[in-house]
C-alpha cells in the first residue's frame, strides 16, 4: 500500500467516524458517501469494513450504496423500483433532489436500467423549468450558490448544458466512468408536472407550486425584480418556520390551465404550515396571470388560532407605499400601516402591489445575501378576512 493509499484510508476512516456521530449533519455524510466513490472510480481497494458502517437510511445513501456495489461488482439488495418508491415520499428540496439525480443516473447508466435514467431526465427539466428562482426551497437551508453548484451538476451530467467551471471530483470521476447520457431537451416555455407550472418569456419568469413543506406558493421574475418567494405566513414574521404550505401526496393536474388569450388561470389549495407541522388552517389561491401581472384572491377556510398575513419576499433596489418615503435595503426605515399601493423599483422595471381597499400592510428591510432567500424587503398583507385579493402588475 502506498502513501497516498494509506492516506486515503486515513482520511477515509476520520470522515466515517465524524458520520457515524449522531450529531454529524445530513451534507456530512453526503460528503462521506463522495468520498467513498470519488475513491473507489479511482481504483482504490477499500476494506469490507467500511461495506459494514455505510452512514445513514437517506433514499440518497441508498442510491450512492447503490454505486458502491456497482463499482465493487457486488449484488444490492434494493431494486431500482423500491429506490424510486423510496423517493417519492421525500419532501421537495431542490439540492437534495438534483443530487438524487445525479446518483440516478449513475446507478441507471451503470445497470442500463431506463427506469432511473428516465427519473435522473425529470428531475432535470424541472430544474430546466425552474431555473434560479428559488421555489421548493426552504428558507433557512437555502444557498443560492450550493443550489446553483448542484443543478449545474445535474445538468451537465445529464448533457444538457456544459457546466462552465471545472466539475467537482466526484462528478468529474463519475461523469468520466459512465460516459454521455442522451438527453432530448423539452424546448417550451410552459411546464406542468406534478404540482410545479412554470412560465417562461424573455424578461420574466413565474414558477407556481402545490406542493412541499414549508415552501412557497410562488416564486417570480420581472427583469431585475424578484420575488423570491409568496405565500401564507403565521405572525410573528421573523419566524421563517410559520411560512408557507405544507402539501403532500397526490397533485392535481389541472391547477393550472393554459386559455387561449396567452392567460393562465390557477386554482390551488392547502394547508399552511405552522412552527414544524400542518396547521388546521387552509388556503386557497385563485390567480389570473397575464403578460402584465398577476391577480391573486386568497381564501381562508378552516379553524384559525393565530394572526396570518400572505407574504412577499422580494429582491428590488427600493420600494415604497403610497404617498410615504421611499424604504432602501438593510435599512432601519420601514413601514406598518394602511395602504392600497406598494412600488419596487429597479434601474430597468418596477413592480407595483395593489388590492382594492386600503389595508394593514408591513414593509420590512431584510439583510439581503443569506436570509430569507436573499431577499432585501418583506411585504406582509394582513389576512384579516376569510377573502382578500391582491394583484401585481409589472411595469418598465
Amino acid at each position: 500500500m502506498d502513501v497516498q493509499e494509506k492516506t486515503d484510508l486515513s482520511t477515509l476512516q476520520k470522515l466515517l467516524e465524524i458520520n457515524q456521530d449522531k450529531q454529524s449533519t445530513f451534507w456530512e455524510k453526503v460528503d462521506f458517501y463522495k468520498e467513498v466513490i470519488t475513491l473507489l472510480l479511482k481504483g482504490k481497494a477499500l476494506p469490507d469494513s467500511f461495506l459494514k458502517t455505510l452512514p445513514g437510511e437517506h433514499p440518497l445513501f441508498f442510491f450512492y450504496k447503490g454505486i458502491i456495489h456497482e463499482l465493487l461488482n457486488l449484488t444490492f439488495s434494493i431494486s431500482s423500483e423500491e429506490l424510486l418508491q423510496l423517493v417519492i415520499a421525500l419532501p421537495p428540496n431542490r439540492r437534495i433532489f438534483c443530487e438524487i439525480g445525479i446518483a440516478a443516473a449513475a446507478l441507471g447508466a451503470f445497470k442500463k436500467n431506463e427506469k432511473l435514467l428516465q427519473f435522473a431526465k425529470e428531475i432535470a427539466l424541472k430544474e430546466i423549468a425552474l431555473s434560479d428562482l428559488p421555489i421548493l426551497t426552504i428558507s433557512q437551508e437555502y444557498s443560492l450558490e450550493k443550489e446553483l453548484l448542484a443543478r449545474s451538476c445535474l445538468l451537465d451530467f445529464v448533457g444538457v448544458q456544459r457546466y462552465e467551471n471545472e466539475l467537482p471530483p466526484f462528478y468529474l470521476q463519475l461523469k468520466k466512468r459512465i460516459g454521455p447520457i442522451q438527453f432530448l431537451e423539452e424546448n417550451s416555455s410552459f411546464y406542468n408536472r406534478e404540482g410545479i407550472a412554470s412560465f417562461k418569456e424573455s424578461e420574466r419568469h413565474v414558477a407556481i407550486s402545490n406542493q412541499g413543506i414549508n415552501t412557497a406558493i410562488g416564486s417570480l421574475k420581472y427583469k431585475q425584480i424578484q420575488i423570491s418567494a409568496f405565500g401564507p405566513q403565521f405572525f410573528p414574521l421573523s419566524n421563517a418556520s410559520g411560512f408557507g404550505i405544507y402539501h403532500t401526496g397526490a397533485y392535481p393536474k389541472d391547477f393550472v390551465q393554459q386559455q387561449g388569450n396567452g392567460e393562465s388561470i390557477i386554482t390551488l389549495w392547502s394547508r399552511l404550515f405552522d412552527d414544524g407541522k400542518p396547521s388546521s388552517t387552509w388556503m386557497g389561491v385563485q390567480g389570473n396571470l397575464s403578460k402584465v401581472g398577476l391577480d391573486l384572491t386568497l381564501l381562508l377556510r378552516g379553524v384559525q388560532t393565530k394572526k396570518i398575513a400572505f407574504s412577499f419576499f422580494v429582491k428590488a433596489h427600493s420600494c415604497r407605499a403610497a404617498d410615504q418615503k421611499e424604504i432602501r435595503p438593510q435599512s432601519l426605515d420601514r413601514f406598518i400601516g394602511e395602504t392600497n399601493k406598494i412600488i419596487f423599483s429597479s434601474t430597468d422595471s418596477s413592480l407595483s402591489f395593489e388590492t382594492p381597499e386600503k389595508s394593514p400592510v408591513h414593509i420590512i428591510p431584510l439583510a439581503g445575501k443569506g436570509f430569507f432567500w436573499d431577499a432585501d424587503f418583506l411585504i406582509a398583507f394582513e389576512l384579516n378576512s376569510p377573502m382578500r385579493k391582491i394583484s401585481i402588475q409589472m411595469c418598465v
